[in-house]
């Protein structure tokens, strides 16, 4: 729906109407010129949302200070109305050249805001502000953050050895803690390297952890690679 308006000025009492001009699709007789110039002066929501009637049509009339036209072009409706008794005759070939002209003005709108947009995107590639400068400090703390985590399971993994484990028990231990002696399950509340439940074991130190979880392992499935062989069918121990 497409509507222009020239003017605001309000209708004088008494219309009268003439230079008539409407097309083969639409009659005369059916149309009431009084109530269409007063639904375009006050921009009536109805006239706005649909065709006044059915099929293709182009007409205009006047009243002596205002031209009103109405138009529908294959579902492409609208009016206008502008001061003075000038004529509006526009045909339906005239309405199509109106909307080609507009999709060319889009078209070269959108030409023009692509074009612009190249343009600043080299501006701030050739910047000398690269964002490779800013993130260069951030790839170093993560390899930084990375160097200490496994400077700290090393280390953990030393402690387990020393204490009397073996690589099936820090194989387990990676698994369950991800190699933390502070680890805390929130759900079940097994605790240490190993996830001891109830242990007394499992929230002491590193060698004091091993040890009970070595134990237990022994006690319970006969040593601790057939504790990990439990883990690789079961998940847990």
């Amino acid at each position: 729906m497409k509507k222009s308006i020239f003017t605001t000025l309000a209708l004088s009492a008494g219309l009268t109407f003439g230079g008539l001009a409407v097309s083969d699709d639409a009659k005369a007789a059916d149309v009431d010129y009084s109530h269409l110039a007063q639904a375009a002066q006050n921009n009536d929501v109805e006239l706005n949302q649909k065709p006044i009637q059915a099929g293709n049509y182009d007409f205009s009339f006047s009243d002596g200070k205002f031209t009103y036209h109405f138009y529908n072009y294959n579902g492409n409706f609208g009016y206008e109305y502008h001061t003075g008794s000038t004529q509006v005759n526009n045909t339906s070939s005239q309405l199509a050249a109106q909307e080609q002209n507009v999709e060319q003005k889009v078209d070269t709108q959108q030409i023009q805001f692509d074009a612009q947009n190249e343009i600043d995107t080299n501006k701030v590639t050739s910047s000398n502000e690269q964002p490779k400068q800013v993130e260069a400090p951030k790839k170093e703390v993560k390899q930084e953050v990375a160097t200490k985590s496994t400077a700290s399971n090393s280390s953990i993994e030393a402690q387990i050895l020393a204490a009397g484990g073996d690589q099936a028990m820090i194989e387990i231990a990676k698994r369950e803690s991800t190699l933390n002696p502070n680890a805390t399950n929130p759900s079940s509340g097994a605790q240490g390297l190993f996830q001891g439940l109830g242990k007394s074991w499992a929230n002491g130190s590193v060698e004091e952890q091993t040890k009970g979880a070595k134990q237990y392992m022994i006690d319970r499935y006969g040593s601790t690679s057939a504790a990990l062989s439990y883990h690789d069918a079961n998940n847990n121990y």
